[in-house]
């Protein structure tokens, strides 16, 4: 029997009236939601994917953007290396 543990987002800032823990199991995140799982700021989580680097999205309204968990999950085991020398992270030098 498979046995599948539970993770969560991290909790969200004090007064934003959304709920504390969201559970991975939940289809669709939002941007801040993804980011917090993702350990970003939703404006990397922007940047990412306005340079198509970021994880696949859905555009559910001119202006609301919305994450996939399995697009997310997908997006980090294609950036899981072994060891440092196989990373395509590139760096601005500044």
């Amino acid at each position: 029997m498979k046995h599948e543990t539970a993770a969560t987002v991290p909790p969200a800032d004090a007064g934003s009236g959304r709920p504390a823990d969201i559970s991975i199991s939940a289809l669709v995140l939002t941007e801040d939601e993804a980011a917090r799982m993702l350990r970003l700021s939703a404006r990397t989580l922007q940047r990412l994917r306005l340079s198509g680097d970021g994880p696949r999205f859905c555009q559910l309204t001119g202006r609301r953007i919305a994450y996939a968990v399995a697009d997310l999950n997908e997006w980090l085991r294609a950036r899981t290396v072994a060891s440092s020398s196989e990373s395509t992270v590139i760096r601005k030098a500044g």
